[in-house]
Order: C-alpha cells, then structure tokens, then sequence
C-alpha cells in the first residue's frame, strides 16, 4: 500500500480494513480519498469497509456507508452497507451482493486502533 499528495491509496496485493469518518474535510478542501488496485477504483465516501485484492480481482466490503466501485473501463456500481462487490481480471465489475452475516463486529472493533 502507498500514499500519494491527491490523498490516494494504491493497494497492490493484500488486505485493508478502513474506517474514515472524516470525509466532510477534505469535501471542503474540493479533496477526496480513492483506492486503486489492480482492477478497480474505490471512491470513498465517508464510511467502514474492507479492500481485498491480489493479481486477478478485487473484493470490496462495505459495512457502513458507500462507496462508488468502478473498473478501470469506468463502469461503476454504488456498494451500500453490508454488501460486497467483486471485480475481476477476466469478468469486470460484479453487481453487489448483501453480505452473509454481519461483519460489523470485525471491522468496528478494528476502530480504535486503525481510525484516518
């Protein structure tokens, strides 16, 4: 994962888990916060999700708010609260789906310690 000036995350590989409650600043400063990965952007927009991704796709989690999903050929899908979303290499953007069980407790327990 990197950082870029245009508050941008780059994920390459792996896992995170984010809670950002401040979005409202930097929509002030005409700012914003994206993912990247290898198949798809996340535009965030003030909430609590889970990025996973590797070399052929990309799963998105959100467990409060929404956020805009997009693949690199720019079709998008809005992922709302306990739903996830899949894009891959091969098949593109997915529809969201409602998540099995609640991952509230995981991602919100994670919340004194991971807060941006």
């Amino acid at each position: 994962m990197k950082f870029n000036g245009n508050t941008d995350i780059e994920i390459l590989d792996g896992t995170i888990d984010v809670i950002f409650e401040n979005i409202d600043a930097l929509k002030r400063e005409g700012r914003s916060l994206k993912c990247r990965t290898p198949q798809a952007i996340c535009g965030v927009r003030g909430t609590v999700f889970s990025l996973f991704t590797d070399e052929n796709f990309t799963t998105l989690t959100v467990v409060e708010g929404e956020v805009e999903f997009s693949d690199l050929k720019g079709n998008k899908v809005i992922v709302k609260s306990n739903k996830y979303c899949i894009c891959s290499k091969d098949g593109g953007l997915q529809k969201p789906v409602a998540m099995p069980g609640n991952h509230n407790e995981l991602l919100i327990g994670r919340k004194k310690w991971q807060k941006m």
